[in-house]
């Protein structure tokens, strides 16, 4: 196991989270993302850099009603190596009243 430092992308799908994501990934961090549904964005990444960026695919887990689901693999990659940084980027569908 490389000493990479870890990022873990909540929202890495679009947006400033699919920014994130290329701009760690070229920068040579084990960057773990996170998604809704496919991205053909963050799949080109994957292509571009497949020891860099992993994408959790697993079912969700909600331990605490309270929190996020966060994806098993991502939950368990954790315990072996907590991500030095987590960034939050994902959004809801937030419409502006006029």
């Amino acid at each position: 196991m490389t000493n990479k430092p870890t990022i873990l992308i909540v929202g890495a799908s679009r947006g400033l989270g699919l920014a994130l994501v290329e701009q760690f990934c070229s920068r040579d961090w084990h960057v773990i993302g996170t998604v809704r549904g496919k991205s053909a964005a963050l799949d080109d990444l994957k292509a571009r850099f497949p020891g860099s960026l992993r994408i959790p695919t697993k079912p969700a887990i909600d331990s605490d009603r309270n929190q996020p689901p966060v994806p098993i693999e991502a939950s368990q990659a954790f315990r072996r190596k907590p991500a030095g940084v987590v960034v939050w980027s994902e959004g809801g569908d937030i419409r502006l009243r006029s």
